[in-house]
């Protein structure tokens, strides 16, 4: 993506954020063809020095050193030295108390499920707790709120509870493991668990802001809670941190450390988090949020679509990464200050820049998607003349037991005789699910017009063969509406005008009915969805109108 236009379009709201909402310093980076391509900074790193924040500067990253803990974790599960379902009593007696429940596991723990409850902010003031007392502390019998698996609650010590597996499995310090599985193979030379490890003028102080005025935060050391939050690093590893995901999501997996399945397993969730329906303003469209928790990173879907990332909180500071998948864009942002809000300006740093204009989807390929587009070509074909042996080649054998091929031949055939020859509608937006948005990789719906105003939509699903074959295969035939029947149409979408829901709406593409008694149509350019379909009961009688809102869909994949 051009640096020029994400700096005219993300700087303004980190400036804007440090105007409305001061933190003493921020820094942040874009990732884009996986590589950082921009980076700015306001404020100073060290209020003493006066250094103004860079993407070499070193900020404790907090929570987001979760997903390293995640990451080694599954580096010893890829090995065969743990399981996921292993109880965490075999690795953790000292858990094994009158509170605890013998079958949490390792993934309760991975994904926030393990029955805990929120331990923010306690737990960020553990980071340095001794590991002999954290033991004991587990012996004691830490509270519960929920049965394992029952509920997702966020959890600190279920991560501390993890770096002591770590070190269990390995024989190794917890540090030593993420030092050596993570670090040292992605090249990620400023992370580590020690602020001193920062070269001499390239460490951010943290702040809080009491009495009117900034006091820095002491620097808490490596300790028994480090698994969950004590990583130190920089926008620009960080940066290569996030491009090592989208690499094993996009299926080009980068040579050393964790497997690149791993990283693309951490990325999808295991545990649904919550979903919120809201309108952003007054005169917008609602907006369709659902989040889920896979190991050591949030799966969400916004509006733009699907998106991964993790924030961290700390006192002195916060952090936030998240990138986009499909897109291959990705965004770190790190401010010194308690808690700094860097999960919200980040966020809406990333829609914007997906909205003003995000590379070239990089979707993860499969052989389903490569046949499908050869599926879709087969039965365009069909449509213009049916042939014997392209329905033997394509057609799965469940095909003609479930229809005739005689009588789908003569469908086609109607259809073909009704629109004549048919094109597809956008030949430049992929036709692999309606509009662009496939709802598997196995499924395909597009549409066809004809000269006339008629349209036909084909849906089909390929089946699990090693060559996929079509097991399923529906064509549509919406002809051209009787005029009557779009003005109605047209009166009752201009008749809603004046609801604030229906505002702007316009009538869109007719999606179904026979085109002289009924027609189906879209409205478009309202805030809220929906279909008018119009009726005509008998031959010149008035027609019937009735209007359907289209309920509010996310890509949950």
């Amino acid at each position: 993506m051009d640096p020029d236009l994400i700096a005219a379009t993300a700087d303004p709201l980190f400036a804007q954020q440090m105007e409305t909402d001061p933190i003493p310093g921020c820094v942040y980076g874009v990732v884009s063809a996986d590589r950082l391509v921009h980076w700015s900074a306001w404020g100073t790193a060290d209020l003493e020095q006066e250094r103004r924040p860079d993407p070499d500067t070193v900020f404790r990253i907090a929570s987001m050193t979760k997903s390293f803990t995640a990451a080694a974790t599954l580096s010893l599960r890829d090995e065969g030295r743990l399981r996921l379902d292993d109880p965490v009593t075999a690795h953790v007696p000292e858990l094994a108390g009158p509170t605890s429940d013998p079958r949490v596991t390792l993934r309760h723990l991975l994904t926030m499920t393990a029955g805990f409850t929120t331990d923010d902010p306690w737990g960020d003031r553990q980071q340095d707790l001794d590991a002999a007392a954290f033991l004991d502390f587990l012996r004691s019998g830490p509270s519960v709120g929920w049965r394992p698996g029952e509920a997702y609650e966020y959890s600190n010590l279920g991560y501390a509870v993890l770096g002591v597996v770590i070190e269990r499995v390995t024989g190794l310090a917890y540090r030593q493991v993420v030092e050596e599985r993570v670090l040292g193979p992605l090249a990620l030379a400023s992370t580590s668990f020690s602020a001193d490890a920062a070269p001499p003028g390239h460490r951010a102080v943290g702040y809080v802001r009491r009495a009117g005025a900034w006091v820095s935060e002491p620097y808490a050391g490596y300790g028994a809670f480090a698994p969950m939050g004590g990583l130190f690093s920089t926008v620009r590893d960080l940066a290569g941190w996030v491009t090592a995901f989208l690499a094993a999501e996009a299926g080009q997996p980068r040579d050393g450390g964790v497997a690149a399945e791993s990283l693309r397993e951490m990325q999808h969730s295991a545990r649904l988090v919550d979903a919120d329906l809201s309108y952003p303003s007054a005169e917008g469209s609602p907006e369709l949020r659902v989040r889920g928790y896979g190991y050591g990173l949030v799966e969400e879907f916004l509006p733009e679509g699907r998106t991964v990332g993790h924030s961290g909180g700390y006192p002195g500071f916060g952090s936030h990464m998240r990138w986009h998948p499909e897109s291959g864009l990705g965004i770190v942002a790190l401010g010194n200050r308690t808690y700094a809000p860097m999960t919200r300006v980040a966020t809406d740093a990333l829609r914007a820049l997906l909205r003003a204009g995000a590379p070239q989807t990089r979707r993860r390929r499969t052989p389903q998607v490569v046949r499908g587009a050869a599926a879709q070509e087969a039965v365009e074909r069909l449509l213009e003349e049916w042939d014997d042996e392209l329905v033997g080649r394509w057609f799965a054998d469940n095909m003609a037991a479930d229809e005739p091929l005689e009588l789908r031949r003569r469908q086609i055939e109607q259809v073909r005789d009704r629109h004549g020859r048919l094109r597809r509608e956008d030949a430049t937006r992929p036709a692999w699910g309606v509009g662009g948005e496939p709802v598997s990789p196995a499924q395909c719906s597009w549409w066809l017009a004809d000269e006339h105003g008629g349209r036909v939509r084909v849906d089909l699903l390929l089946s699990p063969h090693d060559r996929p074959l079509i097991q399923w295969l529906v064509v549509t035939s919406v002809p051209a509406p009787d005029p009557g029947l779009v003005e109605a149409a047209d009166r009752e979408v201009r008749a809603r005008s004046a609801d604030p829901r229906w505002a702007g709406g316009r009538l869109g593409q007719v999606v179904g009915g026979d085109g002289v008694t009924k027609a189906v149509f879209t409205v478009e350019g309202a805030r809220l969805g929906a279909e008018v379909t119009v009726q005509r009961p008998s031959p010149g009688g008035p027609p019937s109108v009735s209007w359907r809102v289209l309920p509010v869909r996310a890509d949950v994949r």
